[in-house]
């Protein structure tokens, strides 16, 4: 392998890794600014595997926003799920549904 196209990739491999865990950084700030864990104990807290779904969906670099909103989406969602799955009964899912729907 030629050592020069060797050196940009780590190169290029240290920067994506300091880009990530910058966003991961931010993301982990937006997160408990909304303190769900306390607010909604039932909820999952998977940030990082939300993140890995931007992140798979567009890695390059200067598609940041893309990846951010896309990782705070799917974690809500997943609040979403887990309101449906877990914690709410039927009257307060129905009531939960009707109010989404609007």
């Amino acid at each position: 392998m030629i050592p020069a196209i060797l050196e940009f990739a780590k190169l290029d491999f240290n920067i994506r890794q300091a880009l990530y865990q910058e966003e991961l950084k931010e993301l982990s700030s937006w997160w408990t600014r909304l303190d769900m864990g306390k607010k909604l104990p039932f909820a999952r807290d998977r940030l990082v595997a939300s993140y890995l779904w931007g992140m798979v969906a567009s890695s390059d670099p200067q598609h940041r926003s893309c990846r951010e909103a896309m990782a705070k989406s799917v974690e809500l969602i997943g609040v979403y799920d887990d309101v449906y799955d877990v914690y709410g009964t039927l009257e307060e899912l129905e009531l939960f549904t009707n109010v989404v729907q609007r």
